[in-house]
């Protein structure tokens, strides 16, 4: 069985479209909230129980790996609020555990079509992004630009043996359709996030040499 897990913050526009895109196909919804201030919380508690808080600290991968571990299942789909499931047929439900099964050391690749209109034409493109995955065997590092990474420190992902695997999952995206005002304020957390990565990096290289 699958669980499909969400952070969340200030996304009641968006919630509920995404919840409501994922029910019906047996998948356990788990939910992260981290620090709403509108009606976010009272959207998710209508589709699931397993809604939690997580109060945040800058870092979108201590987040998720937080949501994640609050899966009844092993197996994980990670999923944005501004994404949407396309609808699936029944038997496409059953291919995609019958691949996750055959796939169980590989990650799992959805098809996200990011949508947007910009000076009154609609424009798309799409792209493979990893997000199924066994959470025993990875997790995600990266305060920002977040990754998913083996969990043993001394594998690391092969290209050929470790080739991600498709899945029949395709989600629209409207995370990039924002006005210059949200885009401005995305653009100023994100900068401030990469600032604290770079520091954190610059204290690891210095103890490093140190230590030498």
């Amino acid at each position: 069985m699958l669980s499909v897990c969400i952070i969340t913050k200030n996304e009641e526009t968006n919630i509920e479209r995404c919840l409501a895109s994922l029910s019906g196909y047996g998948f356990e919804l788990v939910v992260a909230d981290t620090g709403s201030t509108d009606g976010t919380r009272e959207v998710v508690k209508k589709y699931t129980e397993r809604l939690y808080e997580f109060p945040w600290r800058d870092d979108f991968a201590a987040a998720k790996n937080y949501v994640v571990s609050k899966a009844s299942h092993d197996l994980v789909l990670v999923v944005d609020s501004d994404e949407f499931l396309q609808p699936l047929p029944e038997e496409t439900v059953k291919t995609l555990e019958e691949l996750a099964g055959q796939n169980q050391d590989k990650l799992g690749r959805i098809l996200r079509r990011n949508v947007l209109s910009k000076d009154g034409v609609y424009q798309e493109n799409r792209e493979w992004i990893n997000r199924i995955f066994d959470r025993r065997k990875f997790h995600y590092e990266g305060r920002i630009h977040e990754q998913l990474v083996p969990i043993d420190n001394g594998r690391t992902i092969r290209q050929e043996e470790d080739q991600p695997w498709l899945s029949p999952l395709i989600f629209l995206h409207t995370g990039y359709n924002l006005s210059v005002e949200e885009k401005k304020k995305k653009a100023q957390r994100n900068i401030s996030l990469l600032k604290v990565e770079l520091n954190n990096i610059r204290e690891k290289l210095a103890s490093i040499g140190k230590d030498r």
